[in-house]
């Protein structure tokens, strides 16, 4: 139990700039291949990711305290999936997951970009993806660094 009042997110993406919403959520989010689930017959992809709190990113009380929550997600309406760059030895390992994009010239292609230059291909008939909280947030020290904070770090060691 945590002492931020937390209201589990749920949220619904139906365009892209609902998509853009819901992989805003998700950046940073830990994820394995052995937490997806694609259903051919009833075209939907389900998941499970640790996902970090950036909407409570600057509301913790302790520097350096911050949040995760496992959260589910699922896409509706895939036609088909192909992954990138995955090698299904090793089911287990955790991705952390980057963003969800439409594809501006195919707006019915959706790609799940991943760490280590890892994807996952969507081919929709609609968009419809929806993220919902599974459990209340627990502290971590980490923040998710990106490229531009490692850049930064490293020019300031150098000086």
């Amino acid at each position: 139990m945590t002492d931020l009042a937390f209201s589990p997110l749920k949220l619904l993406a139906t365009t892209a700039e609902d998509l853009s919403i819901l992989s805003a959520q998700l950046q940073d989010g830990l994820l394995s291949l052995s937490s997806l689930d694609y259903d051919q017959e009833n075209k939907r992809l389900t998941g499970l990711v640790n996902r970090f709190c950036w909407e409570h990113a600057h509301e913790h009380g302790k520097l350096d305290s911050y949040y995760r929550v496992h959260s589910g997600f699922c896409i509706y309406h895939v036609e088909s999936m192909h992954l990138q760059g995955f090698h299904q030895a090793s089911p287990q390992r955790l991705f952390s997951l980057l963003s969800l994009s439409i594809n501006q010239e195919n707006p019915l292609t959706l790609t799940m970009f991943c760490s280590g230059d890892h994807a996952i291909k969507l081919s929709l008939t609609a968009l419809y993806c929806q993220l919902a909280d599974l459990d209340q947030p627990w502290p971590t020290p980490n923040k998710p660094k990106h490229l531009h904070e490692h850049l930064e770090e490293l020019n300031q060691r150098i000086a």
